[in-house]
């Protein structure tokens, strides 16, 4: 789903830069359904101006009323594939306005959501699987016990939570992708019970539920909702609801914790809003210990990490970094202040007392910090200079070297470079 709706999104985007004569759509002033960039034209600026707004590309200034074109609840990539069919066929298609308060879910959002509900249940659950079982871009996550006893549990991420319904496991859950419909079994001691849920808005809602009990053989009855029926009008009733030849098993492509774990743990695409107001919050716990701020890019990414500076030297720096949702932090020395090689993911620091300085090299990985090198130089008695690295004692000219080959200070820049006061750096992040 994710790689045929990105297909479709280059597609789309291709089609805008090769046709960029396609006439807009003038907008009703008082309808401006789909007018993204508010010049009261519908057209194909509107269409990558919501795609960058919604991928985290610019801190697009973006009417968002009109951006949950196809009136989900949700903001993502199916909005813009709906503008943009709009645009090169206003008939084809309807567009939504006025929901002001769709909410743009990011991968790594519910990636982290996901991973922390599950970390709560590993040890009652032996399988997992991802599903996508309504049509938002936002997959369900099943949770499969070790036996028919032990049933499954079926969750959403809507809203900022997630949300779960109990499941049996007589026969495996079985789905209709894309559809919300999703189909259980249950059942002991001659009795079998069948439900059907549609999951909407973020709730499973039970749409039948039916029992056949064939405990006395030749005295078999079926009911729905309650009411006795006959064995073909059971059948039917649920066959109206729920088409099983449309049906896969939600139990396919099943995950150990493990696997799963890795699965929600890869590299994301992470908004602009997400890491602003991410280390909005982080800043404000943290404003009355540091007197200066800056971002600076110091892996690769489009994340910039946020550096926080201590009043003096003893107070320090810490660097931050937004890595799956989280603020990951690593403290710092300041006697020189940090420097660091651009992109490279790596920052150097000094630190020291009383007569001997401590060197420290990080890189920054996968949202690590992980110490490359650690040097000691101990001048505290003239003529009698001590050089260590990582424990060992080693001459000026090996310490020298062995720092030169991790860090290149050639290439380096001043961390404290383009410092903000507290008031300039949360102007900075408000942009979200």
């Amino acid at each position: 789903m994710k790689k045929v709706l990105s297909i479709v999104l280059s597609a789309i985007l291709c089609a805008i830069m090769v046709s960029s004569m396609i006439t807009g759509v003038f907008a009703n002033p008082d309808e401006i359904a789909g007018d993204i960039n508010k010049d009261r034209i519908v057209d194909n600026k509107d269409v990558v101006t919501l795609f960058r707004y919604l991928n985290g590309n610019i801190s697009a200034d973006v009417n968002k009323a009109a951006c949950d074109t196809n009136g989900d609840g949700l903001l993502n990539n199916k909005d813009v594939v709906v503008l943009f069919r709009y645009v090169c066929d206003p008939a084809s298609v309807t567009i939504y306005y006025g929901n002001e308060g769709g909410v743009i879910v990011s991968e790594s959002e519910w990636k982290k959501a996901y991973a922390d509900y599950v970390k709560t249940k590993k040890d009652d659950y032996v399988g997992f699987t991802l599903i996508y079982l309504d049509d938002d871009s936002v997959p369900e996550l099943l949770l499969i016990g070790s036996c028919e006893a032990d049933g499954e549990i079926i969750c959403t991420y809507h809203n900022g939570t997630v949300k779960e319904q109990a499941l049996g496991r007589l026969y495996g859950a079985k789905y209709i992708p894309y559809s919300g419909l999703i189909k259980n079994t249950n059942g002991n001691m001659g009795i079998l019970i069948d439900e059907v849920f549609k999951l909407e808005n973020g709730q499973f809602n039970l749409l039948i539920s039916g029992v056949y009990d064939y405990f006395y053989e030749g005295q078999e009855k079926y009911e729905i909702d309650g009411k006795e029926v006959s064995e073909a009008t059971y059948n039917q009733k649920f066959n109206q609801v729920f088409d099983n030849s449309a049906a896969v098993h939600a139990e396919n492509n099943e995950m150990t914790y493990s696997q799963l774990m890795k699965e929600l743990s890869a590299d994301v695409i992470v908004s602009e809003s997400e890491w602003k107001k991410a280390y909005a919050d982080y800043v404000k716990t943290n404003k009355d210990d540091y007197v200066g701020f800056t971002l600076i890019y110091l892996d690769d990414d489009s994340v910039p990490e946020l550096l926080l500076i201590g009043s003096c030297e003893a107070d320090g720096e810490i660097i931050c970094t937004y890595h799956n949702g989280t603020v990951k932090e690593q403290a710092l020395g300041r006697l020189y202040g940090a420097k660091y090689i651009p992109y490279s993911g790596l920052i150097k620091n000094t630190n020291g007392n009383m007569g001997i300085l401590i060197d420290e090299v990080f890189k920054l990985e996968n949202g690590q910090f992980n110490l490359l090198i650690s040097g000691v130089y101990d001048y505290f008695y003239e003529g009698q200079e001590k050089y260590e690295i990582d424990g060992k004692e080693v001459s000026e000219a090996t310490y020298n070297q062995k720092f030169n080959q991790v860090f290149d200070n050639s290439a380096a820049v001043h961390a404290e470079n383009n410092e903000m006061t507290y008031s300039q750096l949360m102007k900075e992040l408000s942009t979200y």
